[in-house]
């Protein structure tokens, strides 16, 4: 939720779920608003990291044709 803050917010409203906390209840768009900055923040540096590691092939497919 907190690199992809977006995703919670579409999977709630697809499956139309509800806060659980009675005593202060808050909507996955409340919620997750509050980790838009921190998301954003973040991307730059997994991007970075990301970009800057090697990545291994699979050394076989798992598919059929």
């Amino acid at each position: 939720m907190l690199e992809n803050p977006e995703y919670l917010q579409k999977m709630v409203a697809e499956t139309g779920a509800k806060s659980t906390d009675m005593q202060s209840p808050e909507s996955a768009e409340h919620l997750c608003a509050k980790c838009e900055e921190y998301a954003r923040k973040w991307k730059l540096c997994a991007d970075e990291i990301w970009n800057g590691a090697e990545h291994k092939k699979p050394s076989y497919e798992n598919y059929r044709k």
